[in-house]
């Protein structure tokens, strides 16, 4: 998404800027013929990254969550402003929300609501069911394992070991249970019937197979 001269985007959730605030963001209001009126202009106040203020962003996938109403607009901004090489973030002297950011133009900076997509390189948050389905469903059919690097009852996905069924397994889990591990000893599992993840990170190599089998018993044990 290319953004003109004293614009960026704003990420609110629940209508509050992502860390909270007593601030009450005036909203753009949609008009009968599609297009938005302006919201108000923020009150002027010295900008500053570290303190509290008006802040902006240029990539909106790194303040984006499936938690809560979270919504991008584009926003225009003016006076003095506070940048710091290399960061997204924009301090703003005043600021105002001119529109919500259409579903292409989040597509654009990395965030999809739906659907199945390629993602770009950078900031990306994937929210699409059919995009997670088609991840962790098994690619391999019917052709052969190779050696032990997955385990019985495990089929693989895109980049995860898919398991199969909830029997057929050394380890406890539930059919479409999902994982993968580290050469370290790092370890992560999500399993969707259980509304569950789990991550265990270690520096313990040479110990990584009984790690995978030990940690999932154990978490499972918990529930």
């Amino acid at each position: 998404m290319e953004l003109a001269k004293n614009q960026a985007i704003k990420t609110l959730r629940d209508g509050a800027s992502w860390h909270g605030g007593d601030h009450k963001w005036s909203l753009p209001v949609a008009q009968p013929d599609g297009t938005y009126a302006a919201g108000e202009w923020t009150p002027t106040v010295a900008p500053s990254l570290c303190a509290k203020g008006w802040h902006l962003t240029t990539q909106p996938a790194m303040w984006w969550s499936h938690d809560g109403n979270v919504a991008a607009y584009l926003a225009e901004y003016d006076g003095a402003t506070s940048v710091r090489e290399g960061e997204d973030k924009i301090a703003v002297e005043r600021c105002r929300l001119l529109r919500p950011l259409t579903k292409d133009e989040l597509a654009s900076c990395g965030i999809f609501t739906d659907g199945l997509h390629f993602v770009k390189a950078g900031s990306a948050y994937a929210y699409g069911s059919a995009t997670v389905d088609f991840m962790t469903a098994d690619h391999l059919g019917t052709l052969p394992r190779a050696g032990t690097i997955l385990p019985a009852g495990y089929g693989f996905g895109l980049g995860v070991a898919v398991r199969l069924a909830t029997g057929g397994a050394t380890r406890p889990g539930s059919a479409g249970h999902y994982s993968w591990s580290g050469m370290g000893g790092t370890f992560f599992f999500v399993d969707p019937a259980q509304d569950l993840f789990a991550i265990l990170l270690t520096q313990a190599p040479g110990q990584l197979e009984m790690l995978c089998e030990l940690f999932p018993t154990l978490v499972y044990a918990a529930l």
